[in-house]
């Protein structure tokens, strides 16, 4: 299994009355697959019907997945946010606006946008038919649509995640064991050892599909603070922080000093599972490049939380990344990243920052989650349980001689780490 990637796709959307239509396709008809024909083949590809996702849904090597609409100026009523502007700030022309595409998946990148095409085609126009330069997938092919896919990649300075090396079928096969083992804990308790036997082979032939090995291994010193009580829903955070332009490339090779993997500051952010750091400073308008008036501090999280309630996430990264000392100037991790931007500085209290980053966050207008209300603690546990379970089924087949009495040893003693 390779590591987990991610991408970013930042395109233009032009013109206010263009936007409106883009908002309205993205926030209902995919919402509603039944109005459209393209949507209803989705749907028909997609195990659990309509959604907003059941485009990625289809997809079923993407762990998160999302679409946000962002103008220069909101439409108000219609709750279409716009672009952050703060004293200073220069103002963005022409008059565009941005889409913002962020996913995280397993595959490798040329595989992943072949597979995106495919499963999409020309119903792509959904998303991108406003983009300046867009031409339809049947008109262009792979080739064309992986260089408009190209153009639009904007690089990140920092990538993370929690579990890099699963798959997301890796992680629902965990789940799945998880969930029969402990139903199964339940139901059997008081059977006798002959009735035992019985029931525990229908459930290793249910659960067969699922067992086998998983390319992971606990981490050997856990962070107290990683995960998070099970059971909540999922935090979907996008942010847009402007600061001046002409700080963008050194803001950029400082981010990119950041760790990665468990090493990242975000690991020690409770129940953060992907996040991604990116400056945006040009985008590409047709077939040009286009420099924008400020560059955009792109923070991009899945974590566990609900979604418009992320103070609670928010706290623990200022909290944790307040006592981290970075190299150079800045005294804290918050103030090499945000201390530059527009509307904000250095030396800030929680309270402002967590005010600044609501100001300058967005909502997604397609969210998509391939195991939501599922957090960090539960998928821990459940890859703890799938390991024990994998090697007692398989010493069991073997004549080892385990029966009841070791599986509920067994159950008892996970996960190795306490419940929060």
């Amino acid at each position: 299994m390779r590591d987990s990637q991610g991408v970013t796709l930042v395109t233009l959307t032009p013109t206010r009355l263009a936007r409106f239509k883009q908002f309205l396709l993205l926030r209902w008809v995919l919402r509603y697959p039944s109005f459209t024909s393209a949507t209803r083949r989705f749907r028909g590809r997609s195990q659990r019907g309509a959604g907003p996702g059941v485009i990625l849904e289809a997809l079923n090597f993407i762990h998160f997945g999302r679409w946000m609409l962002m103008q220069k100026q909101p439409i108000r009523g219609w709750r279409v946010p716009g672009l952050p502007q703060f004293d200073w700030q220069p103002d963005e022309r022409p008059d565009h606006g941005f889409m913002v595409f962020t996913s995280n998946f397993d595959d490798e990148w040329p595989a992943y946008v072949d597979t995106f095409m495919e499963a999409t085609l020309d119903d792509l126009g959904v998303f991108w038919d406003q983009t300046p330069g867009w031409v339809p997938p049947v008109d262009l092919g792979f080739e064309g649509f992986f260089t408009f896919v190209d153009k639009h990649t904007i690089d990140h300075a920092h990538y993370y995640a929690a579990f890099p090396r699963l798959s997301t079928a890796d992680i629902k096969a965990a789940l799945a064991v998880d969930r029969h083992v402990r139903s199964f804990a339940i139901h059997a308790k008081y059977l006798d050892t002959p009735a035992w036997d019985t029931e525990f082979d229908l459930l290793v032939s249910t659960l067969q599909r699922n067992l086998g090995t998983i390319n992971w291994k606990p981490p050997m010193t856990p962070h107290p603070m990683a995960f998070v009580a099970g059971g909540g829903d999922h935090l979907s955070l996008t942010s847009l922080s402007p600061f001046p332009a002409e700080l963008a490339c050194g803001l950029a090779e400082q981010i990119a000093t950041l760790e990665n993997e468990h090493t990242s500051p975000f690991a020690a952010v409770a129940g953060t599972h992907f996040a991604r750091i990116a400056i945006v400073k040009e985008v590409c308008d047709g077939d040009e490049m286009r420099a924008l008036e400020s560059a955009y501090i792109l923070m991009s999280v899945d974590a566990d939380g609900s979604l418009g309630k992320d103070d609670a996430w928010l706290s623990e990264l200022f909290d944790v990344w307040s006592n981290i000392d970075p190299t150079g100037a800045w005294d804290t991790l918050i103030d090499l990243v945000w201390a530059s931007c527009y509307g904000f500085g250095p030396n800030r209290t929680k309270r402002q920052f967590l005010d600044y980053i609501a100001a300058t966050s967005f909502n997604p207008t397609v969210p998509f989650a391939d195991y939501p209300r599922t957090s960090l603690w539960d998928i821990h546990r459940a890859l703890h349980t799938h390991q024990w379970f994998t090697e007692f089924v398989f010493a069991r087949a073997g004549g080892g001689g385990q029966g009841k009495s070791d599986f509920r040893a067994l159950l008892a003693a996970s996960p190795p780490v306490d419940s929060p």
